[in-house]
């Protein structure tokens, strides 16, 4: 298995090292050729209450300039119309993010601003001159957990969602050439921590620190009707 190079990357002050896939995940989400690994068959889908369900939505930006390394993680928060997850004073949020290099991806978002609310949005890519991203076609899901927030939150607390590990600090997790990739994002008490698992469908059956982010997006499709994953 090839090892491919790294960068490092600083956030509010802090360092962090990330791979070639997991880069392109986060600064640029898209590849057009993707080898993944061969999935299994889908899970059951649960029924979950459905509040709201808007009809796709393209949102195009003026631009042809290519876009840095810097600025392309905004510019997807931009295009699905969201905040940055960061320097919300008093509030929680996480954002599960997947992506399986192609032109596609999913995030989900998990957010308490005096109430919990929750929202799934799927995206694809228009590219641009130079292949660069100029613009998303995204449809947006919002449900309510079908056992209730406290239920849910007390859940996805038991699975480890505070206690994860970046792919970084988990023994015999190597980074392949290319592939799946899930990120997650946390803020809470005022602080940010992200979380990157390249090559992910790779260990999501072997490691087990892997596993509980298996198990965290299987609680999200029982509950909120969420297919993160393929």
């Amino acid at each position: 298995m090839k090892r491919k190079q790294t960068w490092r990357v600083k956030m509010l002050g802090r360092s962090y090292k990330c791979s070639c896939s997991s880069m392109l995940f986060l600064l640029t989400f898209f590849q057009l050729v993707s080898c993944n690994p061969k999935k299994g068959n889908p899970e059951k889908l649960s029924s979950a209450k459905e509040i709201v369900f808007d009809t796709s939505e393209k949102i195009i930006i003026d631009t042809t300039e290519v876009i840095s390394r810097d600025s392309s993680m905004s510019l997807f928060i931009k295009l699905l119309g969201l905040e940055s997850i960061r320097n919300k004073i008093n509030n929680e949020e996480i954002r599960i993010w997947y992506n399986n290099l192609s032109d596609t991806g999913k995030i989900v978002i998990l957010k308490n601003d005096g109430e919990w609310h929750s929202a799934e949005y799927a995206y694809k890519a228009i590219f641009g001159k130079r292949s660069s991203v100029i613009g998303l076609d995204k449809t947006v899901k919002i449900n309510e957990p079908v056992s209730g927030w406290p239920v849910f939150r007390k859940d996805l607390i038991d699975l480890g969602i505070y206690k994860l590990k970046s792919y970084k600090q988990i023994p015999n997790y190597y980074v392949c050439n290319d592939g799946d990739a899930i990120v997650v994002e946390i803020w809470k008490n005022n602080s940010y921590t992200l979380y990157d698992y390249p090559c992910f469908s790779i260990y999501k059956d072997s490691l087990n620190d892997v596993i509980k982010i298996k198990n965290i997006y299987l609680l999200l499709q029982k509950e909120l009707g969420y297919r993160l994953v393929p």
